[in-house]
């Protein structure tokens, strides 16, 4: 199946390397690392940090290097290393700046969500396996955008890094964007791709991972119904599900994450007019 959806990228491939505008970048744990290259006669090969290859953009005639910075990284001074043509190698020093994210305290009715019985847990780890693979999933196609538009309408009311407590027991950091909006409202992708995945899932409900090309992937979270397949292409404002409570949730809410590199970041960097990050 996944071969089959990476032929379809030809159907809308554009070079990489095309003028492409940068995000709303931001250098904190669980942000984004836009790095401006040195002027050189020829675009640079590559460019890594971390053990992790930079998808490299040219706007303006000016070279970007952009990396995924993991929420769990550790502020400082770090070094990219880029490779040139001509085999020349220089190095970029950038900083890392520290964010402390707030606490968020959520009451769960159903417990098997916080503490998962056994069969549970089977299952979870079965969807586990099987969605690693998902974002590991490299295609042929050259992201096209760094630029998304939300993919619904309404309130943010869970933002990307909230330290979460259910049942007043600690798990993971949220893990993406909360937009409340009202049950059965269509949800959109947030911008041109292919829908890599399409699943029920124990924490997520059900969920469509989009694939924008470069690891670059979108995944949106507790739809009543899915309105798109594997496959299939999707334009910046396809309708993909309605908006629901499937998985873990208090109540009608579109769950958006983005992983670029296989590393969540937040996806408000992505939108033109965010909310505070």
């Amino acid at each position: 199946l996944y071969t089959f959806i990476i032929l379809l990228y030809s159907l809308f491939s554009i070079n990489l390397l095309a003028a492409i505008q940068p995000p709303n970048a931001k250098a904190i744990p669980g942000g984004l690392a836009l790095l401006p290259l040195p002027e050189a006669k020829t675009m640079p090969l590559s460019a890594t940090w971390e053990n992790q290859q930079a998808i490299i953009f040219e706007d303006e005639d000016q070279w970007y290097a952009l990396f995924a910075i993991p929420l769990t990284q550790e502020s400082g001074t770090h070094k990219a290393k880029i490779n040139y043509p001509s085999s020349i190698n220089e190095t970029i020093l950038f900083d890392i700046t520290d964010k402390t994210y707030p606490a968020q305290y959520i009451e769960i009715a159903n417990n098997n969500f916080v503490s998962p019985s056994p069969e549970t847990q089977q299952r979870i780890s079965t969807e586990h396996k099987h969605l690693s693979k998902v974002y590991e999933t490299k295609s042929e196609q050259e992201a096209q955008t760094f630029n998304f538009i939300p993919p619904a309408e309404g309130r943010f009311s869970g933002l990307f890094g909230l330290r979460r407590f259910f049942n007043q027991q600690e798990r993971n950091p949220h893990s993406g964007l909360d937009i409340a909006a009202p049950e059965n409202s269509i949800a959109i992708a947030g911008a041109k791709g292919v829908v890599l995945d399409v699943g029920d899932y124990f924490y997520t409900g059900n969920t469509v991972v989009i694939d924008h090309g470069s690891q670059l992937h979108s995944i949106y979270c507790h739809f009543n119904e899915v309105l798109v397949e594997p496959g299939q292409i999707v334009k910046a404002d396809t309708p993909i599900g309605t908006i629901g409570a499937t998985g873990r949730a208090t109540g009608p809410h579109l769950h958006w994450t983005v992983r670029l590199n296989n590393i969540r970041i937040d996806p408000a960097m992505l939108l033109e007019n965010p909310p505070p990050i």
